[in-house]
């Protein structure tokens, strides 16, 4: 997926690329997320296991800050209670947080 979306599936509407990323497996959807950040340069740990995880799906180091990702391959409306409980784990571990969805950002959820 990662070598299509660079590639020659680059210039397809964003409608069908969000599509495409909501018909993927979960753990597929999280490793293309964290193997992109990988090919940006950036140093990523991967957990050992997807199940269980506490609600990280990954880490990121980012111009020496570490950030803490949740991944969720959302068809509707993001749900606020989920971005609010992944801020609150980040913020108790003093990292930064990366909420990547393929939702929709309801009027709940700005400014979260």
């Amino acid at each position: 997926m990662a070598e299509q979306l660079r590639g020659r599936d680059r210039s397809q509407p964003p409608q069908l690329l969000y599509a495409r990323l909501r018909a993927m497996d979960p753990l597929a959807f999280e490793e293309l997320l964290l193997e992109s950040l990988e090919r940006r340069g950036h140093k990523v740990t991967r957990n050992h296991r997807y199940t269980g995880d506490g609600g990280i799906d990954g880490q990121v180091v980012i111009e020496g800050a570490i950030w803490l990702i949740q991944a969720k391959r959302y068809a509707g409306t993001i749900r606020p209670d989920h971005v609010v409980a992944f801020q609150t784990l980040c913020q108790s571990r003093g990292c930064r947080s990366l909420f990547i969805h393929t939702g929709r950002t309801g009027l709940e959820a700005e400014g979260l």
